[in-house]
């Protein structure tokens, strides 16, 4: 794991109750929080995050449940995102993803 935190975006699903959840929901869901570090669960890989807004705003852009938030993020070593038992290279995930070992979102000021 990486010791310096790199800017990036993070897609989320809020849900009816304004949590902030994992947008899709491939191995377990994680709640994010702003100011609060999110790691992956016992069992899982690192966390999909993007590198621009540009291209978290293109993944998302056509379900409105989904919002783009700032944050701050742990590059991950890994290639894959895997849980036990599956896994999902890099390479198949939408253009513009990186993997993190940690994510920590950043409420923006308007």
């Amino acid at each position: 794991m990486s010791s310096k935190w790199e800017k990036g975006w993070k897609v989320v699903r809020r849900n009816k109750e304004r949590q902030m959840r994992s947008a899709t929901v491939w191995g377990r869901v994680l709640r994010y929080y702003y100011n609060r570090t999110t790691k992956p669960k016992f069992g899982c890989g690192p966390l999909a995050m993007f590198r621009t807004r540009k291209a978290a705003r293109e993944w998302s852009k056509n379900n409105r449940w989904l919002i783009v938030r700032k944050c701050i993020y742990l590059p991950s070593k890994d290639t894959k995102l895997w849980t036990v038992g599956r896994e999902y290279h890099l390479n198949y995930c939408p253009e513009g993803t990186v993997l993190a070992d940690a994510i920590r979102l950043i409420k923006e000021k308007h």
